[in-house]
């Protein structure tokens, strides 16, 4: 069945992190490149923050403030006054940097993952990444150790899953003090990048060393596969008023200047996305 996708925004290297807020704005990074952007309907693609290298991770706030990830850490930009603070994620006295995917829960904290970005700069194997949590308190908390967290989203079922690059995606249990239990293997894939479920269960998944976009139904494993026009899919948000519209990042890990957004319609609508504290 084939499927009608629409570019959006185009111009980047790999479009990263996609998260829209209340307004409607859609918020993006690029990964391989320099930036943070926003993308409003029949508007060209605005930088809202020029500096900031390699945003994987988009997260709103419940005051309306963008949260992004990159290699300086934490970023909070204030959309409507343009006030930039960086909020330190200190695990064992050591201020977190290298920061990739980010995702809030339904009570406000924040997890993310690091990302070894001088392994990829250099050609080595990258060394082992940090799972964090970012209490609504801003007290931080590592969860775990691990090759390269990636994507990460709740279920309908409240399990957390995580997209593992190298292994697939995995749902964990989660403890009353947010630590991972149960983990069970969802989708074994070698290039598992962003994810999202939708509100019937099933999950959509981004894979980055090629053009496909996928999606897994639990006691059914891989019903879909949609090529897309990327050389790497790297992630994915819902939008619209009823959450019908997957809105897909990607670009080429190769090809400079061929990033962006698309959006493609879906059956089964989305969950909305979860807003994290505002950290002090």
């Amino acid at each position: 069945m084939s499927v009608e996708v629409e570019w959006i925004a185009r111009g980047v290297n790999l479009a990263e992190g996609p998260r829209f807020d209340d307004r409607g704005d859609l918020y993006f990074g690029d990964a391989l490149g320099v930036g943070l952007y926003r993308c409003r309907p029949g508007e060209a693609i605005e930088t809202v923050e020029p500096d900031r290298r390699s945003v994987g991770g988009v997260v709103i706030d419940e005051a309306g403030g963008i949260l992004c990830s990159g290699r300086a850490g934490l970023l909070r930009i204030d959309p409507m006054t343009g006030e930039r603070r960086s909020i330190p994620v200190v695990i064992d006295g050591v201020v977190i940097a290298d920061m990739n995917d980010l995702e809030a829960d339904a009570a406000g904290n924040l997890y993310g993952g690091t990302l070894d970005y001088a392994a990829f700069d250099e050609g080595r194997a990258p060394n082992p990444s940090i799972l964090f949590r970012l209490n609504r308190d801003g007290h931080a908390v590592r969860l775990a150790q691990m090759p390269v967290p990636n994507g990460m989203d709740f279920g309908p079922d409240g399990r957390f899953y995580l997209s593992q690059s190298g292994e697939g995606v995995f749902s964990y249990g989660l403890t009353s003090d947010g630590r991972l239990t149960d983990r069970q293997l969802i989708a074994a894939l070698p290039d598992s990048d962003g994810i999202v479920l939708d509100s019937g269960g099933g999950l959509w998944v981004a894979r980055y060393m090629c053009n496909l976009l996928e999606y897994h139904v639990p006691g059914q494993g891989l019903v879909r596969s949609i090529p897309l026009p990327f050389g790497a899919v790297a992630s994915l948000t819902f939008g619209s008023e009823n959450m019908l519209q997957l809105y897909v990042a990607g670009g080429d890990l190769k090809e400079k200047g061929t990033g962006g957004m698309l959006r493609l319609p879906v059956e089964i609508a989305g969950l909305p996305a979860r807003k994290a504290g505002v950290f002090v």
